[in-house]
C-alpha cells in the first residue's frame, strides 16, 4: 500500500505492535497509536512522538488514569471510549470540538448521532457490528477523509462493495482478519 503517508495510522492489537513500533519510521506528526490495555503504559511514558494531533484509543480500565494526567489532548482530541465510561467523559468533557470524533460501540450510538451537532467533514463513525449497515446507507457525510472502522464479518462486504475508499482510507481492523491484511 503506498497511500500511507504523514497521517499514516496504525492500528495494531496485542502482539505484533512492538514489532511496528521499532521497524516503522513513519510515524511523524500526526502519528497515531491504537493501543489495547497491556503495552499501553509502555508506549505511554517511553514514546516522544505525541504532539499536537496526538490520539489516544484507550480501552476500560486505564482511560481514567490517561484521561487526568495527559495534557496533550487539544483541538483534534479523539476519544475512543468504549461502553461503561462513554457518559461520563460526554458530559464532563468540554475538548470536543471541531474534529470530534466519537467511537461508540453498540448501544448508545443512536443517541449520540441525533443529538450530536458536531459531526461535519472529519466526522468519522466506528462502527461495530449490527448498526453499520444503517448508518452507511443512510449517513451522506461520508466524503474524502471517510474512515471506516469494521470489526469481523461485516469486514469484506464493504471492502469489496464500497467505492469511497479514496487517498486517506483508513481500514481499522480486528482480531480475525488481522494476520491476513497484515
Amino acid at each position: 500500500c503506498e497511500i500511507f503517508t504523514v497521517s499514516c495510522i496504525f492500528i495494531i492489537t496485542n502482539r505484533l505492535l512492538y514489532t511496528l513500533y521499532y521497524d516503522c519510521e513513519i510515524f511523524t506528526v500526526s502519528c497515531i497509536f491504537i493501543i489495547t490495555n497491556r503495552v499501553l503504559y509502555t508506549l505511554y511514558y517511553n514514546c516522544k512522538i505525541f504532539t499536537v494531533s496526538c490520539i489516544f484509543i484507550i480501552t476500560n480500565r486505564d482511560l481514567y488514569t490517561l484521561y487526568y494526567n495527559c495534557k496533550i489532548f487539544t483541538v483534534s482530541c479523539i476519544f475512543i471510549i468504549t461502553n461503561r465510561v462513554l457518559y461520563t467523559l460526554y458530559y464532563n468533557c468540554k475538548i470536543f470540538t471541531v474534529s470530534c470524533i466519537f467511537i461508540i460501540t453498540n448501544t448508545v450510538l443512536y443517541t449520540l448521532y441525533y443529538d450530536c451537532e458536531i459531526f461535519t467533514v472529519s466526522c468519522i463513525f466506528i462502527i461495530t457490528n449490527t448498526v453499520l449497515y444503517t448508518l452507511h446507507y443512510d449517513c451522506e457525510i461520508f466524503t474524502v477523509s471517510c474512515i471506516f472502522i469494521i470489526t469481523n464479518t461485516v469486514l469484506y462486504t464493504l471492502y469489496y462493495d464500497c467505492k469511497i475508499f479514496t487517498v486517506s482510507c483508513i481500514f481499522i481492523i480486528t482480531n480475525t482478519v488481522l494476520y491476513t491484511l497484515y
